[in-house]
């Protein structure tokens, strides 16, 4: 596999690990401006040909909706057959003063954007729950959000995310 291939797969895990992405349904939107922090590149699962495993961490700023001013970390393991794969751990916590707010991941996927058969980018779509948020994000305590995600550069992503 290329090394674009790498590359373009663990910037996706860490977007789709940021889990405050959606599309636009009800609700504040957000978009997370995120970075890749940490992670590996995918690793053969040794089964079978085009199959890996990739865990991956970033961190985002958040703009708008619930979580508005945050700073998020998160971490992700994802189960790539080729372009395809699926989240299938992913959680977070977001910070701001005086509030915290952590997420679990309820599933999520990705592509892989080929064009010309070079990896040029990654599109991900998930939900995710908030079983704790306090302070100015306590309003998400208890509830789910839609999330996608898109590669903007090397090595960073965007998020856009609503509640449900």
């Amino acid at each position: 596999m290329s090394t674009n291939f790498f590359r373009a797969s663990a910037l996706l895990a860490a977007a789709l690990l940021a889990a405050t992405g959606v599309q636009a349904q009800t609700g504040p939107v957000s978009k997370s401006t995120c970075v890749v922090t940490g992670g590996t590149l995918m690793e053969a699962a040794g089964d079978r040909e085009g199959h890996f495993i990739q865990a991956s961490a970033g961190t985002c700023s958040i703009e708008g909706g619930a979580f508005s001013g945050g700073v998020m970390t998160q971490n992700s393991i994802w189960d790539s057959d080729g372009p395809k794969a699926t989240l299938t751990a992913g959680n977070g916590v977001i910070r701001g003063p005086g509030s915290i707010a952590v997420y679990q991941t309820m599933g999520g996927t990705r592509s892989l954007v080929v064009k010309d058969g070079k990896v040029v980018g990654w599109t991900a779509a998930g939900r995710v729950a908030y079983p704790i948020a306090t302070g100015a994000f306590a309003a998400a305590a208890g509830k789910t959000y839609s999330w996608t995600a898109r590669l903007t550069g090397s090595n960073q992503y965007i998020i856009e995310s609503s509640p449900e």
